[in-house]
């Protein structure tokens, strides 16, 4: 993932790599956007997407795909993270529904559930 031009500017693309929405997180708390991973598919608005900020907020946020915030939370109190660099959802298995957090920090795998 590579924020170029603007750290709170979200590109939606599709498989085929066409631009199919955008996301601007400018008017939130996010200082940028250091990770994001797409779950719930049958949310109304077509999905959801939780979006992790830098160290400077710790501020995970929870949205709809048009970009409307559900639920926030601080991450590093939260999860325990302290630098994340990669975050996913688990979506076969036992922890099926839960997310996997990669923390650079000490290098290590958080799964979790959204509080």
């Amino acid at each position: 993932m590579q924020f170029q031009e603007n750290l709170l500017l979200l590109d939606i693309v599709d498989p085929a790599g066409e631009l199919v929405g955008r996301i601007d997180f400018s008017s939130s708390a996010l200082d940028q956007i250091v990770c994001v991973t797409y779950f719930n598919p049958d949310d109304p608005s077509g999905g959801e997407f939780l979006v992790l900020g830098g160290l400077h907020t710790n501020l995970a946020l929870v949205t709809d795909f048009l970009g409307n915030v559900k639920s926030q939370f601080n991450y590093r109190a939260t999860v325990g993270s302290i630098l994340p660099s990669d975050i996913s959802a688990i979506t076969s298995g036992p922890q099926k529904g839960a997310l996997s957090l990669m923390d650079s920090n000490n290098s290590e795998l958080v799964v979790f559930t959204l509080p």
